[in-house]
């Protein structure tokens, strides 16, 4: 079986893979695959396709969908339990020397396009330093993996993976035009020398210019070691969706794609039908037919016959309503599959917490894959870690949580001001008044209750005292009460 034979599972989902990049890259990317997405109509030829084709609407639903929700799950920070001395490293963490922000935003973006995300924590030698990565793989280039029963567990003890690497003996090679190659890269759990334990090996492998068949590059192959001690498993993570195993998983957006496109069909056909109909056509009798007829104001049809008509046929375009109610139905498909801000807005009408009970059906998946890919991460983390010879019991520390508040909550003006006259009036205690402020999302990020207290505290003699008339709140919003011609307070606005 050759080195870079594909697992039977990859064969099964990279269609669903290629579809997923396309919607996501948007139009260009849609409309360059021709008749995979868009069929030809009968007895089109590619002159007209390609006219069909341009004059079709591709509606990026998919790729803002993306976009909203990795806003929704970093729209707060994460938390990373992390020892203090040593986040120096976390500037520095990837293959390509990014931070961990990076690779965390990189992580989520891949599961939530195409469900599928590989962890590696390497190590790069360079003379007497070392330094250890992770190193990312999409779901493309994690090609073949097989796992085994080792001491009553399934342990992973092969992941085959695709990579591109600069081949320095090419022609022509430069800076300015490398000459790019795959190689394979062989990560396998091997049994060690006692025959009882299994180690850690890795091989690349690069096809040879002379038969292009695949070879083992004999100086590449090693057996990575930490502390100088073999590991006895392979460093690497699945990332899927909802779980962090071998088996590949449908995308979580593979519904919406689907509809995606056919929804862009369905554009392709409403604007082919309205592109032929949307103009009336002259009929004419009793003309001379050898001659060419312009229409216009500046022309007249002049014909000595009395019998001769001119006419127009003209079409409703009733039979493009069915189209234009397809494509609003899709795209309402589309909004309950993940895309809601496509939805015509009701916030001006809907009440805040019936906004927040539609929105909570994304927050399910999203959920699911960022509690995943917090439970893989942490792990990856800890390898690392480990390879930076920090202590166990820092190691063991280590722990990432990204956001699961993906719904705002943050109180409006109304609520504030309710807040603030129940506070004047002695009916809330600053506790739930500033608990409340916090649970609204008013106070800053990362600060306290006990926090924003003691800045009350300290900036109380310069800001006015709120109780009496007028003043500043802790967030150095100005209110003043608003009284009626007896001077009695009805109310209180913000200045």
């Amino acid at each position: 079986m050759p080195i870079d034979s594909k697992h039977r599972e990859y064969e099964d989902a990279k269609n669903w893979w290629m579809r997923c990049r396309d919607v996501v890259d948007g139009e260009d990317a849609v409309k360059a695959k021709n008749i995979r997405y868009l069929p030809m109509l009968g007895g089109q030829n590619s002159g007209e396709y390609t006219a069909y084709k341009t004059r079709a609407l591709f509606f990026g639903a998919t790729s803002r969908t993306v976009q909203g929700l990795l806003g929704a799950v970093f729209r707060k920070d994460y938390t990373l339990e992390y020892p203090e001395s040593k986040k120096d490293v976390l500037k520095d963490i990837t293959e390509e020397s990014s931070n961990i922000d990076v690779l965390l935003r990189n992580t989520v973006r891949e599961v939530l396009e195409v469900g599928r995300l590989g962890l590696l924590v390497d190590v790069t030698e360079d003379g007497e330093s070392s330094r250890a990565y992770i190193a990312q793989y999409t779901a493309e280039n994690i090609i073949n993996w097989s796992t085994q029963r080792i001491n009553g567990e399934s342990t992973l003890v092969m992941v085959a993976l695709q990579e591109l690497y600069d081949d320095p003996n090419v022609d022509g090679h430069d800076a300015f035009s490398p000459k790019e190659k795959t190689q394979i890269r062989l990560l396998q759990l091997v049994p060690a020398k006692t025959g009882t334990a299994y180690q850690y090996k890795q091989d690349v492998f690069r096809k040879s210019d002379d038969n292009d068949k695949w070879m083992r590059v004999e100086d590449m192959t090693v057996f990575p070691t930490r502390a100088g001690v073999p590991l006895d498993f392979i460093p690497f993570k699945f990332i899927n969706a909802d779980n962090d195993e071998t088996e590949i998983n449908k995308p979580p957006l593979l519904d919406m794609v689907d509809v995606n496109l056919s929804h862009y069909r369905t554009s392709a056909d409403l604007e082919h039908g309205a592109h032929f109909t949307a103009l009336p056509t002259a009929v004419l009798s009793g003309f001379d037919p050898k001659k060419t007829y312009k229409i216009g104001s500046g022309t007249a049809w002049v014909t000595s016959n009395p019998q001769a008509r001119a006419q127009f046929l003209e079409y409703t375009g009733q039979g493009l309503g069915a189209l234009r109610e397809l494509k609003k139905d899709k795209e309402g498909m589309m909004a309950v599959l993940g895309a809601r801000f496509l939805e015509e807005s009701k916030r001006a009408v809907e009440a805040a917490e019936t906004h927040r009970l539609r929105s909570s059906a994304d927050s399910g998946t999203l959920e699911a894959i960022t509690g995943t890919i917090d439970e893989a991460v942490t792990t990856i983390l800890q390898w690392h870690a480990e390879w930076m010879a920090m202590s166990p019991q820092a190691v063991k520390g280590i722990q990432l949580v990204l956001n699961k508040d993906f719904v705002s909550t943050r109180l409006g003006a109304a609520d504030i001001i309710a807040l603030m006259k129940a506070r004047q009036a002695g009916e809330l205690s600053q506790d739930s008044f500033l608990h409340n402020l916090k649970e609204g999302e008013i106070l800053p990020d990362g600060r306290t209750i006990e926090q924003e207290k003691d800045l009350i505290e300290v900036d109380g003699n310069d800001q006015g005292d709120i109780t009496q008339g007028a003043g500043m709140t802790p967030l150095k919003r100005q209110f003043e009460l608003v009284r009626d011609q007896d001077g009695k307070a009805t109310g209180i606005k913000e200045a």
